[in-house]
């Protein structure tokens, strides 16, 4: 999925984490992997929608990518960099 300025993928995943997935976060722009993160099992009982959960991780860790360079934040519509 895209968000942002960023692409999530998930598989799922095995062993201890069985029933959930495993998500890398990417760049738009480029392959190269910043982050990784797992959705557990007990989180897709609460809601089963894997996109609401890569959403969540992107949204909370957002303000850090962009702290650390790893991306750019799009101009707000109306506004030129």
């Amino acid at each position: 999925m895209e968000y942002k300025e960023l692409k999530i993928s998930c598989i799922p995943d095995c062993g201890e984490n069985e029933g959930g997935y495993f998500c890398e976060v990417h760049t738009q722009d480029c392959d190269d992997r910043i982050d990784c993160f797992c959705i557990h099992p007990f989180e897709l009982e609460e809601n089963p929608d894997p996109e609401h959960w890569m959403r969540e991780y992107a949204e909370n860790n957002y303000d850090a990518y962009v702290r650390e360079g790893l991306i750019t934040p799009a101009p707000l519509q109306g506004q030129s960099m």
